[in-house]
């Protein structure tokens, strides 16, 4: 992951439920929270994309558009 400048930040404010955020306190550092919330937030926005883009496709291949990929037991 890319790291990032302060001239490429910008605050927010989120609530979080109170057991996710002791986890995160228990497990992140302070000065890493930032950076840890910003890469699970991009990597699940990647997924998200992933659906999107598996979703709009649906259904776009039939078979019958692609013989030369047909077994024979697709024939059957």
């Amino acid at each position: 992951m890319a790291t990032r400048t302060s001239s490429e930040t910008q605050k927010m404010t989120v609530s979080l439920p109170k057991t996710l955020l002791e986890r995160l306190k228990e497990r992140v550092p302070p000065r890493r929270r930032s950076a840890f919330i910003a890469e699970a937030v991009e990597e699940r926005l990647a997924l998200e994309d992933q659906l999107q883009a598996i979703e709009e496709s649906a259904g776009c291949w039939r078979d019958e558009d692609h013989p030369k990929l047909m077994s024979d037991e697709d024939y059957r």
